[in-house]
């Protein structure tokens, strides 16, 4: 798991060394945007959660949120550090915590220290994830999802149950895009899984 972090790190760097530091891209003003917009609404201030007025100022337009996870996760870090080291400390977490519960999907599977670690790093480090820190899509980067979903299909009982909604929840929050591979990879799991009770896969 410690491997992981540091992988995290790595793949982040200079944001994670360098939290203050403004990444270039595109889609940051828009993410920075919306952090705006939230933190306002959750302090309190009387703003519409569709309604965006910074979109369009002075009138503003209707805005679709997504995303929602990491910026969930920056909202309590921006009036003490700022919304650019709130948001890049979101994503760190973010990557962070997809290497550790990768790690713990395939401890529970029962894969040994070195597979564990090698499908931690592949997965922390997979350049369709990579892709989507870099270019600034960070809605789309919610690796942290699919294990969970998986960990509570493995776990079963009601935490099980609710670790599997939250994992599905996250991938729906943060981008349809990651909502409908999530969706195909629980539901084919959890067919071979009703085969094999049921004898008809061994």
């Amino acid at each position: 798991m410690l491997l992981c972090a540091a992988a995290a790190v790595v793949v982040l760097f200079p944001l994670s060394v360098y939290p203050t530091l403004f990444h270039r891209s595109p889609n940051l003003p828009l993410h920075l945007m919306v952090l705006d917009h939230l933190t306002a609404y959750f302090q309190g201030a009387d703003v519409d959660l569709n309604y965006v007025l910074a979109a369009d100022f002075p009138n503003g337009r209707p805005v679709r949120v997504i995303g929602w996870p990491f910026q969930l996760m920056a909202v309590p870090l921006v009036p003490v550090v700022g919304r650019v080291v709130a948001l890049n400390v979101a994503l760190l977490a973010s990557l962070m915590l997809s290497g550790v519960l990768m790690v713990r999907l395939l401890s529970q599977m029962g894969l040994g220290r070195v597979a564990q670690s090698v499908g931690g790093l592949a997965w922390v480090m997979n350049p369709l994830l990579v892709s989507f820190l870099s270019n600034g899509q960070y809605e789309n980067h919610v690796g942290w999802a699919l294990p969970l979903a998986l960990l509570g299909i493995l776990r079963a009982g009601l935490l099980g149950h609710l670790m599997l909604g939250a994992g599905l929840m996250g991938a729906a929050f943060s981008s349809p895009y990651q909502a409908i591979p999530a969706a195909i990879v629980v539901t084919a799991v959890l067919w071979m899984q009703a085969r094999r009770q049921t004898g008809l896969l061994v």
